[in-house]
């Protein structure tokens, strides 16, 4: 017995001094940072709105309808919810957010706005986090994923709703998530039922929450693994999704994504017209919002009936840029040639994983550009679909190009200067409209 217990204290022993003896890992508080500082310009943005009652509804920073959010956030689990057309366009959005936001609520003097508006920031501020998480994941260095984050974080969508109280404040934390989930080895349940986030955020998901991670789970294994995997995970989405879509009918009656009704009642939030000459002015303007007013602000259209960015055409020339949203715009566009280039020099060096991602990203980007031009009208509102997806394939473009440099640093300034000139110029767009419909506004002082 002796002996034995002396043999076992030398292994325990010998593995101690091996875990003294090997480097010291330190916990990255980065993240942590991305959250906290991305949450407080949120939160600020969404102060400075309410100075003026700016979450009424059709509130003033891009027309959004934020009352209908809060009551569905809030108090759906009073019997009340916002209608059919939500139900429709947003299946699962009572389920998934009315609990914790109810909870949050009597914790904030039962106040449903700010716990809403609270949850809207958190889920932003959470999406930053995981863009950098999957950069991380990529083996992007420390500093570029650092700075791309932030660039991801002040984007004109993404400090546009995570500043209110949106739908849309959910949707690219659904979308990195399983993003996150594909580059990872997240067996395929678990995966499944993460699946149906997006769905249930907004039915336009539908095809990410079923096609994404089959097209991600490409990045590993043999064919043969690769089917079975994705012939397992499809069917448990779509039972997943049914199963989610009774309990939610169950516990708020007022959901039901399939009354007659639904469809006829969401028939006001969409356009969709054959006009030759409408669909060509729409392409360009999704153009200009996939590849510039979705990461660089323009000018805000100050107008008196709310719609005061840029969300809505109506035939008028599109919006124009002051001279710092110039100079943020050619580094911008300058990114993206760069972006561009690097992939046909590298396309053959890039690793698996980060090929697929780029598979993913085009099918996703050109789909959304598709599907927008016949459907879209909010395109700020809707623009949240693809900026992630826009910012991720850069960020690993011009990520490979700066761990592959000798010019390192060089690279690090000009990516570090672009995100504090990006950061200047949207923070300028956000306080011109502030200081128009307030001037009493803290920001006048």
């Amino acid at each position: 017995m002796t002996t034995s217990l002396s043999v076992v204290e030398a292994l325990r022993v010998r593995a101690l001094l091996r875990r003294l003896s090997g480097p010291v890992s330190t916990p990255d508080r980065l993240p942590w940072a991305l959250f906290g500082v991305s949450f407080a310009v949120y939160w600020c943005t969404g102060q400075l709105l309410q100075e003026f009652h700016g979450h009424e509804a059709w509130n003033y920073f891009f027309n959004a309808d934020c009352p209908r959010i809060v009551e569905d956030m809030a108090s759906a689990q009073s019997g009340t919810t916002s209608g059919n057309a939500a139900s429709v366009a947003h299946p699962l959005f009572v389920l998934l957010t009315n609990l914790p936001t109810a909870l949050l609520s009597r914790s904030l003097a039962r106040s449903p706005l700010m716990a809403s508006l609270f949850m809207c920031h958190a889920a932003m501020a959470g999406s930053v986090v995981l863009f950098h998480s999957i950069l991380k994941r990529l083996g992007q260095p420390r500093a570029v994923a650092g700075i791309f984050a932030a660039i991801y974080a002040v984007a004109t969508s993404n400090w546009v709703f995570g500043s209110i109280a949106e739908t849309y404040s959910f949707v690219p934390l659904s979308l990195l998530l399983l993003v996150r989930i594909g580059l990872a080895q997240t067996p395929v349940m678990l995966a499944a039922l993460a699946a149906v986030v997006p769905f249930g955020i907004n039915i336009v998901l539908g095809t990410y929450s079923l096609l994404a991670l089959p097209v991600l789970f490409a990045a590993r294994g043999r064919p043969v693994q690769w089917f079975c995997r994705s012939a397992l995970f499809v069917p448990l989405v779509v039972t997943f999704a049914l199963s989610a879509l009774i309990v939610q009918r169950h516990f708020y009656p007022g959901t039901n994504i399939a009354k007659k009704d639904g469809v006829s009642a969401y028939r006001t939030w969409y356009s969709n017209s054959d006009d030759a000459a409408f669909l060509e002015q729409r392409r360009r303007l999704v153009g200009l919002h996939f590849s510039a007013y979705s990461i660089v602000a323009p000018a805000p259209r100050l107008a008196p009936d709310k719609i005061s960015t840029f969300m809505w055409f109506k035939g008028e020339a599109p919006p124009t840029y002051t001279p710092i949203g110039r100079l943020a715009l050619a580094l911008w566009v300058a990114g993206l040639g760069l972006s561009v280039t690097h992939l046909i020099r590298r396309r053959g060096a890039l690793g698996r994983e980060a090929i697929t991602l780029l598979v993913l990203v085009a099918g996703w980007l050109a789909g959304t550009a598709v599907f927008f031009v016949r459907f879209g009208d909010d395109l700020l509102l809707f623009s949240e679909c693809w900026v992630g997806h826009v910012l991720l394939a850069v960020a690993v473009l011009l990520g490979d190009a700066v761990k592959n440099s000798t010019q390192r640093g060089r690279w690090l300034v000009g990516l570090a200067v672009f995100a504090a000139v990006l950061a200047l110029n949207n923070g300028l767009f956000v306080g011109k409209l502030v200081r128009h419909y307030n001037p009493g506004s803290l920001l006048t002082l």
